[in-house]
C-alpha cells in the first residue's frame, strides 16, 4: 500500500525506513499495554474507585479515559521545530529539538481539576492529551481505547463468574488467558488500523 500511494511512494530510503519502523512499533509494541497494566495498579492503589467499578461496570466508559490520563501510554515524544516561534514566553528556533511530555500535560492543574486524583467517574471524561491532536494524532487511538474497555469488561465478567465460588485456580488461568488473547488482538487491530491509513505520514 505504501509503494502504490502517491503520499508515500516517492520517499527517500531513510524516510521510508523510519515510517516502516513506526508502523511495526505502532502495531506490535504499542503503548496502550502500559495503560492496561497501569489500570490494574491504579485500581489496586485506589480501592474505593475499584469498588465503584465493581458496583457499576458501566463506569468503564469514563474509567478508560481517566486511566489513560493517569497512566499515560507514552511518556514523551520528540519533535523538531520547522519554523521560528514562541511558546509560553520561550523562543523556539527552527531546527530546535523539542520534547513533548504527555505525562506532564495530563497533570496540568490549569486544565484539569484535581489532576493528581484518580477518579473513574470524572466529568468531563476526556481530559487527557495522551493521543495527541491533528497531524500528531495517534491513528490507533480508538483501537487503544477499545482494547482497554474490552479488557476490563472481560475482567469484571470473570470476577463475577468466580465471585460465588471464590477465585479458583482455573478461574485465574482463564482470566490470564483472556488477557493474553486480547493483547494479541489489540496488536492485530493496531496493524489493521495503520494499514488502512497509508497516507498518514507523521512529520517532524
Amino acid at each position: 500500500m505504501m509503494a502504490h500511494s502517491d503520499a508515500t511512494r516517492h520517499m527517500d530510503a531513510d524516510t521510508l525506513m523510519g515510517n516502516i519502523i513506526l508502523l511495526i512499533v505502532g502495531g506490535n509494541d504499542n503503548h496502550s499495554h502500559n495503560t492496561m497494566s497501569g489500570s490494574v495498579l491504579a485500581l489496586n492503589e485506589h480501592p474505593d474507585q475499584y469498588q465503584k467499578l465493581r458496583d457499576d461496570p458501566a463506569l468503564i466508559e469514563s474509567m478508560v479515559p481517566e486511566v489513560i490520563r493517569w497512566q499515560t501510554p507514552l511518556a514523551h515524544m520528540r519533535r523538531t521545530a520547522l519554523v521560528d516561534t514562541e511558546l509560553g514566553g520561550k523562543t523556539i528556533r527552527k531546527g530546535d529539538r523539542l520534547v513533548m511530555w504527555y505525562v506532564s500535560g495530563n497533570r496540568d492543574e490549569e486544565g484539569i481539576d484535581n489532576p493528581n486524583d484518580f477518579i473513574i467517574d470524572r466529568r468531563p471524561a476526556r481530559t487527557h492529551l495522551s493521543f495527541g491532536f491533528g497531524i500528531h494524532r495517534c491513528v490507533g487511538m480508538r483501537a487503544g481505547r477499545t482494547a482497554i474497555e474490552i479488557v476490563w469488561q472481560e475482567m469484571l465478567k470473570a470476577l463475577r463468574q468466580h465471585r460465588g465460588g471464590g477465585r479458583t485456580e482455573a478461574g485465574v488461568f482463564e482470566l490470564r488467558a483472556r488477557h493474553r488473547i486480547l493483547a494479541g488482538a489489540h496488536s492485530s487491530l493496531m496493524m489493521g488500523t495503520l494499514a488502512l491509513c497509508p497516507s498518514y505520514m507523521p512529520r517532524s
